[in-house]
């Protein structure tokens, strides 16, 4: 009886063991799953606006391609999940895993390599499919009035997701996050500097765009605005220049979504202002 208790033992640790094994194994592919996911709804997205751009189908060609070698990487993902959730133990997918996890290595691979490709791209049509949709009729938002540790209050776009509003006396910082993105806005005056001091430092940063400021952004004292996109990141930045010294805005999104971008930068637009407004 004593030998029969211990065999138990042992095979119900065996057991705990391999099923440790494909919860720790899940929950890596669940991961990287979601990230995918991400990468694949920024390429998504800026496929979408260049459809609505003139003269836009080579590229347009060149990012429906890259978007499909995302979508299969995540399809592998999906479908290594699918067969450890259906696993009773490790050691029965072991050898089916192992073809799986060979065809996501080289979806992995030739994901990264698409995106990384896509990117000059991206960058490229971001700034256009901006300032085409910058000239569609503006529709009247409803805002959520918000204060920052700082006592600044600010009108919040009424998106979908969460804000968390943070930051310090000087700094004011909005991060916003839903099912499919993550973005913070960091608005820091600055006043041993001026814009053009602050402009010197995108001299270190890859396929930078400048933007044409427009006339409301001017009258916040608004020198010039970039963008960029690096990593699947959406980076934008603005420089208003005040009396003494000044602010800058970063804008980052992540994936690459110009649509929220857009709402992001008219928030940070605002909070420049109130930053000035208090200086």
């Amino acid at each position: 009886m004593r030998w029969s208790v211990v065999v138990a033992l042992v095979a119900s640790s065996s057991v705990a063991r391999a099923d440790k094994r494909l919860d720790d194994l899940a929950a890596g592919y669940e991961r990287e799953a979601a990230a995918c996911k991400r990468q694949e709804s920024g390429l998504a997205t800026v496929l979408d606006g260049a459809r609505t751009l003139p003269d836009a189908r080579p590229d347009v060609e060149r990012l429906d391609r890259g978007h499909a070698t995302v979508a299969g990487y995540c399809a592998e993902l999906d479908g290594a999940l699918a067969l450890i959730k259906g696993a009773a133990s490790y050691k029965a997918i072991e050898g089916p895993l192992d073809e799986r996890d060979n065809k996501i290595r080289r979806a992995r691979a030739a994901a990264k390599k698409t995106v990384a490709e896509l990117e000059p791209v991206m960058h490229r049509l971001i700034p256009l499919i901006n300032a085409a949709r910058a000239g569609a009729p503006q529709v009247a938002e409803r805002r959520t009035p918000a204060k920052f540790p700082s006592g600044r209050a600010v009108e919040l776009p009424p998106l979908p997701g969460q804000w968390t509003l943070s930051g310090t006396a000087a700094t004011d910082v909005a991060a916003y996050a839903d099912k499919a993105s993550a973005a913070t806005i960091t608005v820091q005056p600055f006043k041993e500097a001026t814009c053009e001091q602050e402009r010197r430092r995108l001299a270190d940063i890859d396929h930078v765009t400048e933007l044409e400021v427009p006339a409301a952004a001017k009258q916040l004292g608004v020198t010039w605005m970039a963008s960029y996109a690096k990593s699947a990141h959406l980076f934008a930045l603005t420089c208003a220049q005040a009396s003494t010294g000044g602010a800058m805005a970063i804008v980052d999104v992540a994936p690459v979504d110009q649509k929220l971008a857009d709402e992001l930068h008219k928030l940070a637009l605002r909070m420049i202002g109130t930053v000035l407004a208090g200086r």
